[in-house]
C-alpha cells in the first residue's frame, strides 16, 4: 500500500510488482487502488493491461460494485452514474476512466494518467519452452515500451506505470 501510495503522489513512476499468487495483489492494484485513487481525484484515468482481458473485466466488475455499494456512497459520494456500466470501459462523473485491454487488444485513441500490467506474461508461457518465453517476453517489452508509451494522457512527468507479476 505505501509502495502504491508513492505511485499515487508521483514519487514512483514505474515499478514492478513480484508476489506470490493468490496474495491479493490484483484486488489491491485493481480494486481498492483506483477507488482510493478516485476519492481523491475523480478525473483520474487508468488502463489496464494484461494478456488476459476476462481477469480484468472480473476486477473492474469487482470495483463497480465498489464505487457503486451504499457503504461507498455514504462515505465519499457518487462516483459512477446510477446503473451497470461496461467492465471493459467506464467514465467516472468528473471524466475520470477506467480501460481495459490486452497487447493484442486496441489502444490506439485511449490514453491514461496511471498504466497497469496485470501479468503481462502467461505463466505458461514465462515457464515452458525458452523459445516460447522470449516470444511472449519480447511482445510484452515492445508492447509496453512502443504501443502503450504512446498511451499518455496529459503531462508526461504525472505519468506512471504498474507492473503486477507473480513471477
Amino acid at each position: 500500500c505505501g509502495v502504491l501510495e508513492d505511485v499515487t503522489a508521483r514519487r514512483i513512476k514505474r515499478i514492478v510488482i513480484n508476489l506470490p499468487p493468490a496474495t491479493g495483489k490484483s484486488t489491491l492494484i485493481e480494486v481498492i487502488w483506483p477507488a482510493w485513487q478516485w476519492i481523491r481525484d475523480r478525473a483520474h484515468s487508468w488502463m489496464f493491461c494484461s494478456y488476459d482481458v476476462s481477469m480484468l473485466n472480473r476486477e473492474a466488475a469487482r470495483l463497480i460494485r465498489l464505487l457503486n455499494s451504499a457503504w461507498f456512497v455514504e462515505r465519499w459520494g457518487r462516483v459512477l452514474e446510477s446503473g451497470s456500466p461496461a467492465v471493459t470501459k467506464f467514465d467516472t462523473l468528473a471524466g475520470g476512466l477506467r480501460f481495459n485491454t490486452t497487447f493484442r487488444g486496441k489502444a490506439t485513441g485511449w490514453h491514461s494518467r496511471t498504466q497497469v500490467f496485470d501479468d503481462p506474461i502467461k505463466a505458461r508461457d514465462a515457464n515452458g519452452n525458452a523459445l516460447v518465453s522470449m516470444s511472449a517476453i519480447t511482445e510484452a517489452i515492445e508492447g509496453i515500451s512502443q504501443t502503450f508509451m504512446s498511451r499518455i494522457a496529459g503531462d508526461p512527468d504525472q505519468f506512471a506505470r504498474v507492473i503486477n507479476m507473480q513471477r
